[in-house]
């Protein structure tokens, strides 16, 4: 049987027949292959591709953005619309400032915080400052027998113990509490004229209660400050005070 009559019989081709390479032509091998000129027709297309695209997305941009502005200009139109967005506006950036301001304050707070907390030592012992002495209670003292005139100072600040090295402060201390001390000053001046008066003496003691009498201020050895008030030191005595005798 020949080979053409097989095929006929058996219209499956063999592998022999389907391995065998395919028989292109020159001209449609010319089609195929792709020259400059196709390459910059091709480039050409991408161009038209984009600026398509392009013009297209610019044309519904712009009539979005048409389609916007008929939707608000009645509003733009209104007087009232805009003293409201003028206003708006105002109250807004008013807010922007205030929030602004709390922000800068929290952060200058925070960092006084810090520098306050790197300043403070870590073991620290309890601490406190004295306010200044107030006046004495009296520029003087009525006697050695009463009690000496009085000042005072209170505790103005108390910086607690920090750490565990020091104690701790004393129960009780707190701001506030008030330490007294004596004043040291002199005893009151007495006024001369205070001063009470001595017996009687006789002028001429050989003569005696003839010469006349006198008397004289009773001065005390006392440590204070006469004042002298009056110039009497001493006064003529009444005849009936004179004694008779003395001794």
């Amino acid at each position: 049987m020949s080979k053409e009559a097989e095929e006929e019989v058996n219209p499956v081709p063999t592998e022999a027949i389907v391995d065998e390479s395919s028989v292109v032509e020159d001209a449609v091998k010319a089609e195929i292959i792709a020259g400059e000129d196709t390459e910059q027709l091709s480039e050409m297309s991408d161009d038209n591709d984009n600026l398509t695209i392009l013009s297209g997305s610019k044309y519904h941009f712009s009539r979005n953005l048409t389609s916007w502005y008929r939707r608000i200009a009645p509003l733009i139109r209104n007087k009232k619309v805009r003293v409201l967005a003028v206003l708006n506006f105002f109250l807004t950036l008013i807010v922007m400032l205030l929030f602004l301001t709390i922000i800068l304050l929290f952060g200058i707070v925070v960092y006084v915080k810090r520098q306050a907390a790197l300043a403070v030592p870590k073991h620290m012992p309890c601490l406190f400052e004295w306010g200044e002495w107030s006046e004495c209670s009296s520029t003087c003292r009525r006697s050695t027998k009463n009690d000496p005139p009085m000042m005072r100072r209170h505790i103005t600040r108390i910086f607690n113990a920090t750490g565990g090295i020091y104690a701790p402060c004393p129960v009780g201390l707190k701001v506030g509490y008030i330490q007294h001390a004596p004043c040291n000053v002199q005893i009151c001046p007495k006024k001369l004229s205070r001063f009470n008066w001595t017996e009687c003496f006789y002028r001429i003691p050989h003569i005696g209660k003839r010469s006349g009498c006198y008397k004289v201020r009773r001065l005390e050895p006392i440590d204070q400050l006469i004042t002298i008030d009056s110039t009497s030191l001493y006064k003529e005595c009444k005849k009936k005070d004179c004694p008779e005798f003395m001794p």
